[in-house]
């Protein structure tokens, strides 16, 4: 169960961080608030450093899960591969954020706050399909729409 809350928590966090920045980062260009922009600039830099901490639990998870060998290794590699796209797709997001923060040219630029706008909303669907096949490494019922809800 610790190893569990431990994969868990990060993703949490970094679904939470991404739309929180997402609605800051919103919120600053209605308002044209260059502190606010920072600030949800900042925060996907945060999001960008939680998602290679979530990769990196996720490595040593995986392992374990093949040490155990009751698990169907076709859904871990899926999950892990959507995993991995999802995870440098932040990360690359973090680092539009940050070469916006330090150069203050391309924040001028109107092209570059929607384009960090748009990037998490697509990395947000990412980490969503990722979910689904890791529910399927543990949870056999929703496996090939095998859950029959019975009245």
């Amino acid at each position: 169960m610790k190893i569990i809350i431990l994969i868990i928590a990060p993703l949490f966090f970094l679904y939470g961080c991404s739309l929180f920045a997402s609605i800051i980062l919103l919120w600053g260009m209605l308002r044209r608030g260059v502190p606010i922009i920072n600030l949800s600039l900042v925060l996907f830099v945060a999001c960008a450093v939680f998602s290679i901490i979530a990769s990196q639990t996720g490595e040593s998870a995986e392992h374990y899960l093949k040490g155990l060998n009751a698990i169907d290794e076709n859904n871990l590699e899926r999950h892990v591969s959507a995993a991995n796209i999802a995870n440098y797709s932040m990360i690359v997001v973090g680092t539009l954020a940050l070469i916006t923060l330090i150069y203050e040219r391309i924040r001028n630029v109107s092209l570059m706050p929607y384009t960090i706008l748009i990037s998490p909303v697509v990395v947000l669907m990412l980490m969503a399909t990722t979910g689904k096949p890791g529910g399927e490494i543990i949870y056999k019922e929703i496996r090939n729409n095998q859950l029959q809800i019975k009245i």
